[in-house]
């Protein structure tokens, strides 16, 4: 499995025992955790080969964040007329993926 480590530690113990401010505590470390792991791999999918992307972040933020290109990409396409060349564009990405997950990971 993937393992993300927190960006800011935490000590349960200065909860003083109480479950409730701990587990707070934890989901605060969480979302601060997630939501800076999702901005660095946002900026870095722009300046990254896609295949290389993928494979240097956890699962949930390449879906996240590909999620959000594709989104913003394909309204632009949209908009510009231009979807023929970018469902090509999506096609060749496809394959790029088969073939990675074919080869060694």
């Amino acid at each position: 499995g993937e393992k993300v480590p927190f960006k800011n530690s935490f000590n349960p113990n200065t909860a003083g025992g109480q479950v409730e401010k701990w587990l707070t505590e934890c989901e605060a470390a969480q979302r601060e955790t997630v939501a800076e792991v999702c901005k660095h791999s946002s900026e870095a999918y722009a300046t990254t080969k896609r295949t290389e992307w993928m494979i240097q972040w956890p699962g949930q933020v390449v879906l996240c964040i590909g999620s959000l290109y594709w989104t913003s990409e394909t309204e632009e396409a949209l908009r510009t007329g231009t979807m023929p060349e970018y469902a090509e564009k999506c096609t060749a990405q496809l394959m790029d993926i088969v073939e990675l997950v074919r080869g060694q990971l």
